[in-house]
């Protein structure tokens, strides 16, 4: 069951609460899959120099036209293509990274304090922390990130137990 059905379910029992909140968790989606797309746009624009607004409308185009082509399993595909060039490209930038610095922590805080940087490897605990970790939690488990497999899935029943 989705947020909506749970929440009509224990507690509301009405559908005009369903309905807002299904409103609530699709503006949050909006508002996720939005700023990814922007940050994807940004990012080629910082890259390349080309216009964010076109990469944007063009990435937006891929997926639709890979997910209705192929589905869910073409939604698995790409996100575990996707999934292991983050760890590969991961591993190769932070290792070229930390090799400038040895990989030692006390040698990069030596060159840092070398150029007046040395603040940025300490840890300062802010409490507003605990409140964006908790509104992030609450969208995560709110919002339903998986919503593009349920919309990928040929029918109900796959839409529900590609959820676990």
């Amino acid at each position: 069951k989705t947020l909506a059905e749970m929440m009509e379910d224990l507690l509301f029992r009405d559908k005009v609460s369903r309905i807002i909140v299904g409103l609530l968790m699709l503006a949050l989606m909006i508002a996720y899959i939005g700023g990814q797309g922007m940050g994807m746009g940004l990012l080629f624009e910082e890259f390349t120099g080309a216009n964010p607004t076109y990469i944007i409308l063009f990435v937006t185009a891929v997926f639709i036209a890979y997910t209705y082509m192929g589905g869910m399993y073409a939604v698995a595909r790409v996100e575990f293509v996707i999934g292991m060039l983050v760890i590969g490209l991961g591993i190769v930038y932070y290792g070229s990274a930390f090799s400038l610095v040895h990989f030692s922590a006390s040698y990069l805080n030596h060159r840092l304090a070398a150029v007046g940087a040395q603040s940025l490897t300490t840890f300062h605990f802010d409490p507003s922390t605990i409140t964006l970790f908790f509104t992030g939690m609450l969208g995560v488990l709110g919002a339903q990130i998986y919503w593009q497999r349920c919309f990928a899935a040929k029918d109900g029943k796959t839409a529900r137990t590609g959820m676990l």
